[in-house]
């Protein structure tokens, strides 16, 4: 006997409850063969985390003649990948500098023991000669890995060659979203909150928690441009995001990640007959060798995993600290400085903050967080990049660590005002820094 519901189409479970099911072998084919592709900033900034062989492989298959007329950028991805993207770079460059300074550290500290424990000098000589070797050594491959794989922080600065071929990607007319009006803008946002207050995927997660960003709408704006975009061009939509967390992809009891969140897949069909699926990097560069034949070395797609993980691992290493402490500076400035205006700085600056009472004397600031105080030579270093900009502007830095008398001077000599927060034991020294630069 035939119900209403199957009267009206014979519906089954499949039909009723499409996006709880993966995409069959001819959706993905047509997915791949036909669909647009949408990239989200992540996937941009994962280039300066790859060896040159491999970013250049990467570059060749979004390149590819069946792929580069098919990309989009959403306008909120593109802003994002602008606004962060010297911050990526000198991430990357820092990282090998960071490990040989650590490695320094760690030298020493086993010298120490050495000449605690062994008193005999002739004996000490030889495991200390063999350290100092090992040392060495260490400290320069580091240093060649990092010539050899990392793009350096000055050749990014005066002539980035990954923001070129990103240029060049997204060259043709309208493979870049539009930027919205002010009016736009305000709606997306409070639908945005709206959304977030009842776990609406996605971006919610950005809202929440630990990791909870000043700003947390940013995932929702993309999304929003994507669901005007796939009801504008007729065709399938494929969006490639690094983001795994739980408001974009459907996790699995084991972990395992399982496609896009149903409701952005039902949501997606709201808007558009179409077929909609996202995935990684990773994922992506696996299905266009499968479907699209074009070749892509193992060993690119094992490095854009690896980078990806160890990413993801710095990123819960950094679980209320590293872009949480950034967070946590940002509530601490507004809870003891209610009169402050917190701006965000133009995005080629190196600056993380800008801070103002009347708009007019404008104090920007740089925020560092640490496992370990900064080694003097790197501070050395940020001094006269910062003491080379606006010289006669005073300028904060903001970090969690404590600095000696000579270093503080050092940093006062270049106009440069540091100030130790790691708590809210410190809001009143916070607050009398900032209150004596403005």
């Amino acid at each position: 006997m035939l119900t209403a519901q199957t009267r009206r189409g014979r519906a089954n479970m499949r039909h009723s409850f499409p996006e709880w099911y993966r995409n069959d072998e001819a959706t993905f084919q047509a997915i791949l063969e036909t669909g647009a592709i949408a990239l989200d900033a992540n996937v941009l900034h994962h280039l300066y985390r790859l060896g040159e062989q491999q970013r250049q492989q990467v570059l060749s298959v979004l390149g590819h003649e069946n792929v580069r007329s098919r990309l989009w950028l959403p306008y909120q991805a593109g802003l994002e990948f602008q606004r962060n993207r010297l911050k990526n770079a000198y991430d990357q460059c820092r990282v090998y500098r960071e490990l040989a300074d650590e490695v320094n550290t760690h030298t020493r500290q086993l010298k120490a023991k050495f000449e605690e424990r062994i008193s005999d000098p002739d004996v000490r000589r030889v495991p200390v000669a063999t350290l100092e070797e090992m040392a060495k050594s260490l400290k320069t491959e580091l240093l060649d890995l990092a010539r050899k794989h990392v793009i350096d922080f000055a050749t990014v600065d005066k002539d980035d060659p990954v923001l070129a071929a990103i240029d060049a990607l997204f060259a043709i007319p309208d493979q870049v979203g539009k930027k919205p009006t002010d009016d736009e803008l305000k709606k997306r946002i409070t639908e945005s909150k709206s959304r977030y207050e009842k776990d609406i995927p996605p971006g919610y997660r950005d809202a929440k928690g630990p990791n909870k960003k000043p700003s947390p709408e940013g995932d929702y704006l993309i999304w929003s441009e994507l669901l005007e975009y796939a009801d504008s061009i007729e065709k399938p939509l494929l969006f490639v995001t690094n983001d795994e967390k739980e408001d974009w992809y459907f996790h699995s009891p084991d972990g395992k990640i399982r496609g896009p969140r149903p409701e952005l897949r039902a949501e997606m069909a709201s808007r558009t007959d179409h077929p909609y699926h996202q995935t990684t990097l990773k994922g992506f560069l696996r299905l266009v060798e499968r479907f699209l034949s074009i070749h892509v070395d193992q060993e690119t797609i094992k490095q854009v995993e690896a980078t990806t993980n160890a990413h993801e691992r710095k990123l819960d290493a950094l679980a209320g600290h590293g872009t949480s402490y950034v967070n946590a500076v940002v509530d601490a400035i507004r809870r003891t400085c209610p009169e402050v205006q917190i701006l965000h700085p133009p995005t080629d600056t190196v600056w993380d903050l800008y801070l103002t009472i009347d708009g007019e004397t404008i104090t920007p600031a740089v925020l560092r967080y640490s496992r370990h105080k900064m080694p003097i030579r790197i501070l050395q270093k940020i001094a006269k990049q910062l003491s080379s900009i606006d010289g006669s502007t005073p300028k904060l830095i903001i970090a969690n660590y404590q600095l000696s008398r000579s270093e503080n001077n050092m940093l006062q000599m270049s106009n440069i005002l540091f100030v130790t927060w790691d708590g809210q034991e410190d809001d009143e020294a916070l607050r009398d820094a900032i209150l004596l630069l403005l």
